[in-house]
């Protein structure tokens, strides 16, 4: 690690003596007192200085205005080790809790063993077909626990890899293919080429990983009629499905398996190309945020943004979406979303769509739908032309005491629906519960229980948990002694980590 110390003009600083002290990163929040000062049972001096002070015999800059200070010891356990450094006059304290002096957390990554593979390509998310002449990048990745990006050990790692490729025929003929398709079967899956079709042709390759534990291969298909010079008047779709397998030959050891090779995750797996036009597939909703305050009078107003794709992947323009959605719990009087007549996807396939609700906390499903007359009469009960997957927003209401009581709980874990860290927000409740939000800062408690284990816990720590992707928002929060108007209150904020 570099320390470099410069002037206004970014110029080097030669002789500037650097005072630079260390603390746990889960630590952190203990660093400094109340009143600005360093808390010496938290931090700890790099050499032999005075901590938090400039002195004698802190370390100085070369003429470059550099420093490299002495080795530090990153605590992996504490998820990092966070360094401070600064300069000044002799003598010169820290009293302003660290404000504005330059620090970094420290992590020293062990390198990941490799379990297995797993094998991912880069179509669009949503896309279920590859346009003729197209090229799909296939990569097959070593992994770790928790699915983690890993190198290869000592011997390397080599993979089997066959790519089989057949025309998609209506005839029961196996050595003539019928290109001519009525239509694509979007709704079909489609079925693996069989490797001792007549028509399949097959090759095979062993792909060695690199340094980086990764290789690829590319599959791609072209038309086998370019000119459609044998479809009927009608019109037809020709399809070429291409099937590619990915097996271990050396690498990740499994001592149950037979071969004692490990298996591959998503090893197999068939791509159908085609040159069937353009059809909506696919519409993903996306709140400009994940959850709003539910209004106290009066409505309050959302905006969400809905992109529409075909089954390439590919933005559709000018198709006509209209929202509608469900609330959970219904609410009494009902809470109530009303939405705009369909709006036009633009250029890239996307339009954004602002509407307004009324009522308490709860769990909107807001979907897309596909609508031909922007002004005809629109019932979301009937209609079957729902586009893509609903998603999920959250309405909260504050969490509040009931008179005379000062304090609120919720002693039964709800549902944590949002871990909002920036704003220190959450947002919890059951579907069948109004949702309420709770606010906490550095003076509340904080309790993980994880299984059989119960500890205490800094915040920062808590934080941490609620930001796994794995158990985040999967978890349980209860709540004690909460005041949302007084902070001096102590709040208790219990997380369970459900497996």
């Amino acid at each position: 690690m570099i320390i470099s110390v410069r002037d206004s003009n970014f110029q080097p600083v030669a002789n500037a003596a650097v005072d630079v002290f260390t603390a746990r990163a889960d630590q952190v929040d203990e660093a400094f007192n109340e009143d600005g000062s360093c808390n010496t049972a938290r931090v700890i001096p790099v050499g032999n200085t005075d901590v938090c002070e400039i002195g004698a015999l802190d370390a100085i800059t070369g003429l470059d205005g550099d420093l490299e200070p002495n080795a530090i010891d990153v605590n992996t356990q504490a998820g990092g080790t966070t360094v401070w450094a600064w300069t000044g006059e002799r003598g010169d304290k820290i009293e302003d809790g660290g404000e504005g002096i330059a620090h970094i957390n420290l992590t020293d990554t062990a390198p990941v063993t490799a379990l297995n593979a797993k094998v991912t390509t880069d179509m669009t998310k949503g896309a279920i077909r590859a346009a003729f002449g197209s090229t799909i990048t296939v990569t097959i990745q070593l992994v770790g626990a928790n699915d983690a990006d890993a190198g290869p050990g000592a011997d390397g790692a080599s993979y089997v890899v066959f790519v089989r490729s057949e025309t998609n025929r209506t005839s029961t003929d196996a050595a003539t293919a019928d290109f001519n398709a009525a239509a694509d079967d979007l709704g079909t899956t489609p079925a693996a080429v069989d490797a001792s079709s007549a028509i399949a042709s097959v090759t095979r390759s062993v792909l060695s990983v690199d340094a980086d534990g990764m290789v690829t291969f590319p599959v791609t298909a072209s038309d086998p009629d370019p000119n459609n010079a044998d479809d009927p008047e009608t019109g037809s779709v020709d399809r070429v499905r291409v099937t590619y397998t990915v097996t271990q030959m050396s690498g990740p050891a499994d001592a149950n398996d037979p071969t004692q090779q490990a298996a591959v995750t998503d090893g197999t797996a068939t791509i159908t190309f085609s040159d069937a036009p353009s059809v909506p597939r696919v519409a993903v909703v996306t709140p400009a945020v994940d959850y709003l305050a539910a209004p106290t009078n009066g409505a309050a107003s959302n905006v969400v943004t809905v992109t529409v794709t075909d089954q390439y992947g590919k933005p559709v323009r000018g198709h006509m979406v209209r929202l509608s959605s469900i609330h959970s719990p219904a609410g009494t009087p009902a809470n109530t979303s009303v939405f705009p007549v369909a709006r036009r996807t633009d250029s890239s396939g996307s339009v954004r769509i602002g509407y307004s609700y009324t009522g308490g906390g709860s769990v909107e499903s807001i979907q897309a739908n596909t609508v031909t007359d922007p002004d005809a009469t629109f019932d979301p009960a009937a209609t079957t032309d729902d586009i893509g997957e609903a998603k999920m927003f959250y309405w909260a209401a504050p969490l509040t005491p009931t008179a005379p009581a000062t304090t609120a709980e919720i002693t039964t874990g709800v549902d944590l629906r949002v871990a909002d860290a920036e704003r220190n927000t959450l947002v919890i409740g059951d579907d069948a519960t109004a949702l309420q939000s709770v606010v906490y800062d550095e003076n509340d408690q904080f309790v993980i229980v994880n299984g059989a284990v119960t500890s205490n816990v800094t915040m920062a720590a808590f934080e941490a948990e609620l930001a796994k992707e794995d158990t985040g928002t999967a978890n349980d929060i209860a709540v004690a002694q909460y005041n949302p108007t007084d902070a001096s209150v102590v709040a208790r904020f219990t997380l369970t980590v459900n497996a």
